[in-house]
C-alpha cells in the first residue's frame, strides 16, 4: 500500500462517518422536527460524528441516535451543539433561536417521555424563579443604597440648616439684609428637606415591596424545588414500571431495583389507584423505600437524602413527632457532612428537628436545638429572611412552653416589629405571633394587657 492509498482510506472513513442516515419513517413529527434542527446545526460544524464525540466528551453512538431522532438528547447537549455552531459561524446565539430549539426539545421530550418532560418544565421554572430572586435582590440592594445616600444627604442638610439658623440669630441685630438672605437660604433648605423626606418615604415603600417580592420569589423557589423532587421520583418510578412491564429481552432488572419501584409506586399513589394511603401506611412504605435507596444508590446520594426527608415528613403527618424529630436529626447530621453545615437543606432539617421535638412535648430540648440555629440562620441569610423569622417564632414559642414566659415575651417584643415590617400586619405569621404573645401575657397574670394585644381572643 502506498502513502497516497493510505490517505485515500482515511478520507473514505471520514466521509462515511460524517454521512448521516436518513430519518426513519416511523419517527413522530416532534422527534423529526427536533432531529432535523440538530442535523442542520451539526452539518455547519463540518466534522465527523467521531470527532465531535471526542470534542464534546460524549459517546459516538449516543450522538448518532440524537441526530437520527432515535432518542431525545438532554437539553445540555442541545445547548452545547448550538454554542459550537455559533463559534463556528463567528456570531452569537440569539434568544429567539434558543427559545425555538427549547420548544422543539420540549415537544419531542413530551411525546417520548411525559414524566421527564414535566421534570424539565419544573427545572426551567425553577431557573426562572431563581433569576427573579437575583433580580429582586439586586433591586433591593440598589434601593437600600439609594435610601442610605438620601438619608446621609438629609443629615447633612439638617446640620447645614441648624448652622444657618444659629448664624441668622447671631447676626439679626447687626445686619438686616444679611438676615433676609439667610432666611431665604433657610427656606430653601427646608423645602429641600421636605422633598428629600418625601423621597425617602417613597424609597422606604419601594424597599418594603422589593423585600416582599424577594420573599415571594424565595417561597416559589422552595415550592418548585419540592415539586421538582416529587416529579423526579414519579418520573423514575414510571420509567422503572415501563421497563418491568416489557417482555423479557434477555436482561432482567436487578431484584433491588424492582423492589425499589414497587415501594415507590405504593408510597406515591397508594395501594389502589383510587385510594390514598393512610399516614401511618405511607410512613411505613417510605421507611422501606429509604432502605432500598440506601442499598441501591448509597447513603449520600441526592435521591436518598430527598427520600429520607419525605419519610420524616410522613412520620410527622402520622402523629409520631418524636420519631420525626429523630429522623430529621439524623438527616441534618448527614446533610451537614455531605452538603455542608450552612447548606439550606441542612438548616431546614435542623429547623424541622427542633420544631417536631417541641411538638412532641420536649420543649427544653427544642430550645436547646433552635437557639444556635437562629444564630446560624442570621449569619447565613440575615435577620429578616423568612427562614430566620420562622425559626425565631418557634424558639419564642418553646421558650414560653418550657416555663419561661417572661423571656418568651422579650423575644416576641423584638420579633413582632420585624414580622410586621417584612410580612405586614395582617399576614398569618404576624397574627399567629401576636396571638401567642397575648397567651403568654395572660399566663404571666395580666389578662387586661393580653386582651389589648389580641382583642379577637
Amino acid at each position: 500500500m502506498t502513502l497516497g492509498d493510505g490517505f485515500g482510506d482515511r478520507d473514505m472513513v471520514r466521509r462515511e462517518d460524517s454521512r448521516l442516515q436518513p430519518l426513519g419513517n416511523d419517527l413522530g413529527p416532534e422527534a423529526r422536527a427536533l432531529a432535523e434542527s440538530l442535523r442542520t446545526l451539526f452539518k455547519t460544524l463540518d466534522i465527523t460524528v467521531t470527532r465531535y464525540a471526542l470534542r464534546s466528551d460524549r459517546d459516538k453512538g449516543a450522538i448518532s441516535r440524537y441526530l437520527n431522532g432515535c432518542r431525545v438528547p438532554p437539553w445540555e447537549f442541545v445547548v452545547k451543539l448550538q454554542d459550537d455552531t455559533a463559534k463556528r459561524l463567528g456570531r452569537p446565539v440569539t434568544s429567539d433561536a434558543t427559545e425555538a430549539l427549547r420548544e422543539l426539545h420540549r415537544a419531542a421530550l413530551g411525546a417520548a417521555n411525559p414524566h421527564r418532560a414535566e421534570v424539565q418544565r419544573l427545572e426551567d421554572a425553577l431557573a426562572e424563579a431563581d433569576e427573579q430572586v437575583q433580580q429582586t435582590q439586586l433591586r433591593e440592594q440598589v434601593l437600600a443604597e439609594a435610601l442610605r445616600d438620601e438619608r446621609q444627604r438629609v443629615a447633612t442638610l439638617q446640620r447645614q440648616l441648624t448652622q444657618a439658623r444659629l448664624d441668622a440669630e447671631r447676626d439679626r441685630a447687626d445686619c438686616t439684609r444679611d438676615l433676609e438672605q439667610r432666611q431665604t437660604l433657610s427656606e430653601e433648605l427646608q423645602g429641600e428637606e421636605t422633598r428629600l423626606r418625601a423621597h425617602i418615604t417613597r424609597l422606604e415603600k419601594e424597599l418594603e415591596q422589593a423585600r416582599r417580592r424577594t420573599l415571594e420569589a424565595e417561597e416559589r423557589c422552595a415550592r418548585l424545588e419540592r415539586e421538582l423532587a416529587e416529579a423526579e421520583v414519579e418520573a423514575e418510578a414510571a420509567a422503572d414500571t415501563r421497563e418491568m412491564a416489557q417482555p423479557e429481552t434477555g436482561q432482567r432488572l436487578p431484584h433491588t431495583q424492582k423492589t425499589l419501584t414497587g415501594r415507590l409506586l405504593r408510597a406515591l399513589t397508594g395501594i389502589q389507584a383510587w385510594a390514598e394511603p393512610q399516614p401511618q401506611e405511607a410512613a411505613a412504605l417510605y421507611a422501606r423505600l429509604v432502605e432500598e435507596r440506601v442499598a441501591v444508590l448509597g447513603l449520600d446520594h441526592r435521591k436518598t437524602l430527598t427520600t429520607r426527608a419525605l419519610h420524616a415528613k410522613k412520620v410527622a403527618d402520622s402523629g409520631d413527632f418524636a420519631e420525626a424529630a429523630r429522623l430529621y436529626g439524623q438527616l441534618a447530621d448527614d446533610r451537614a457532612e455531605i452538603l455542608g453545615a450552612d447548606h439550606y437543606s441542612t438548616l431546614a432539617a435542623r429547623n424541622n428537628q427542633g420544631h417536631w421535638i417541641g411538638r412532641s412535648g420536649d420543649h427544653v430540648e427544642a430550645v436547646r436545638l433552635l437557639a444556635p440555629l437562629v444564630e446560624d440562620l442570621t449569619r447565613v441569610y440575615g435577620a429578616d429572611h423568612r427562614h430566620t423569622l420562622i425559626t425565631r417564632t418557634h424558639l419564642a414559642l418553646y421558650i414560653g412552653k418550657a416555663g419561661d414566659p417572661t423571656q418568651a415575651l422579650r423575644l416576641y417584643a423584638s420579633l413582632l416589629p420585624d414580622l410586621t415590617r417584612v410580612y405586614g400586619a395582617n399576614h398569618r405569621h404576624t397574627l399567629c405571633a401576636r396571638d401567642r404573645q397575648a397567651r403568654f401575657v395572660d399566663e404571666t397574670g395580666a389578662p387586661t394587657e393580653a386582651a389589648r394585644l389580641n382583642p379577637a381572643q
